[in-house]
């Protein structure tokens, strides 16, 4: 079954969108999966547990999740921002003001949303299609993409 999810644009300005999973929320999640399970294999074996030979820590020797985490956000964060208008104008969908552009998906996957408006301001939101076959989960790019002006 699949459900449907819909980004509104109730702004004044054109926007193009483009969609895709959102692996920078998968991939968070399996750092951490991979931190949780060192750290019960730690506590198991009564010692530390090397995760990756070939990271290396940083300077007071410890490995930590939050410093990890950080420095993947704002890889992510430099990648997106220096490719996003490209490739969202070049292979994004039009939208024109009071029109909804709708895609149907896996219930509940979440699906990372880029869009950009003809002033070429970009900005991103994590969406959900619905739960079920007949939901339809709608954002309003007023709403949920705060970096693009409205008027």
């Amino acid at each position: 079954m699949s459900s449907k999810c819909s980004i509104l644009n109730d702004t004044r300005n054109n926007v193009w969108i483009c969609y895709g999973i959102a692996w920078n929320f998968i991939i968070i999640f399996i750092i951490i999966q991979k931190y949780l399970l060192a750290f019960l294999m730690q506590n198991a074996r009564g010692g530390p547990v090397n995760l990756d030979e070939h990271v290396p820590p940083p300077e007071n020797g410890e490995r930590e999740l939050p410093v990890l985490l950080d420095l993947f956000r704002e890889t992510l964060d430099m990648i997106n921002r220096r490719f996003i208008n490209e490739y969202v104008l070049a292979y994004g969908e039009l939208v024109r003001p009071g029109e909804k552009h709708t895609w149907t998906g896996t219930s509940s996957l979440r699906t990372c949303v880029y869009v950009v408006n003809d002033k070429g301001q970009e900005d991103e939101c994590m969406c959900l299609t619905g739960d079920a076959h007949s939901i339809e989960f709608v954002y309003p790019i007023s709403q949920h993409f705060r970096r693009l002006d409205i008027d």
